[in-house]
This record gives structure tokens, C-alpha cells and sequence, in this order.
């Protein structure tokens, strides 16, 4: 006896499903992207700095504005009074894609300083790495060097 046995399966609805997932999959990327663009880093951290006194918003405001240029911006005032904070927020919220380095001037050694702002080549002086070492201003390439308590440089 000779026979054969074969068996169909209509893969018809599989193939529905499957070009629907990646139908929708592709339109979920789309949505994560607008919703990205929409609820930013920096507005995360503009909305940490909270008051009531009309002249700080002013100032909340302003910087927001300021963080949609490309200028080199000075923050002045007291120790404790949020200039980091603010930094921070112009930061994120500006286009620049590079990292946020703070440093705190005052906690450099002189004998530091130059090395650790300016960075070294290989065997500059004694003890240096063989491989030489970045500066901040290198490290913040396409980002933000907030020197923080900069009056007490050396």
C-alpha cells in the first residue's frame, strides 16, 4: 500500500498578526519619540525650582529662554542660593548632548588645579599616568563645566 499524508495549515491569520505588531510597534517608537520631545530632562528640573515671588519665575523664565541659545552664560550669587540647580536645568534643557561636569574650584589644590582643569600628556611630570589624562574643559566637550565656587581659585 502505498500513501501519502499531507497536512495544510492556513497560515493566513499569522501573518495578519504578525504585520500588525510590527505595524504597531512602529507606531509606538513614533509616540515614544513625540512624547520624549514633549516632557524633557530640563523641564523635569525647571520644575524643581518652585516660588511664588514674581520676580524669581521672571527669573525661572528668563532662563529657560536663555537655555534654547547657544551663549556661555555667568550665574552669580551666594554660596547655598541654587546656581547649580539652575545650571543643571539649562543644561538639559538646552540641545548641548554632551555631559554636565561640575567642580568645585575651592576643592582643588593649587598644586592640582592646572592638571585637573587643563588635563596632562603622557610623562608630563612625575607620578603622571602613562596614558595622560583629560581635562575637565576636554571632558565637557559639547556639554556643560559648571565651576562652581570659582572665586576661590588659585
Amino acid at each position: 500500500m502505498i500513501g501519502a499524508l499531507a497536512r495544510d495549515r492556513d497560515i493566513t491569520e499569522i501573518v495578519r498578526l504578525s504585520e500588525l505588531l510590527n505595524k504597531t510597534q512602529s507606531n509606538l517608537l513614533k509616540l515614544e519619540k513625540e512624547y520624549s520631545k514633549i516632557t524633557s530632562v530640563g523641564e523635569a528640573y525647571f520644575s524643581k525650582i518652585i516660588s511664588n515671588n514674581a520676580a524669581f519665575i521672571e527669573i525661572i523664565n528668563l532662563c529657560k529662554n536663555i537655555s534654547k541659545t547657544p551663549l556661555n552664560i555667568l550665574l552669580k550669587g551666594e554660596s547655598g542660593t541654587g546656581k547649580e540647580l539652575f545650571a543643571k536645568a539649562i543644561h538639559y534643557e538646552s540641545g548641548r548632548k554632551g555631559k554636565f561636569i561640575p567642580i568645585n574650584c575651592s576643592a582643588i589644590p593649587r598644586e592640582l588645579f592646572e592638571s585637573e582643569i587643563f588635563g596632562y600628556e603622557a610623562g608630563a611630570f612625575t607620578g603622571a599616568k602613562a596614558e595622560g589624562k583629560k581635562g575637565k574643559f576636554e571632558e565637557a566637550e559639547g556639554g556643560t563645566l559648571f565651576l562652581d565656587e570659582i572665586a576661590d581659585l588659585p
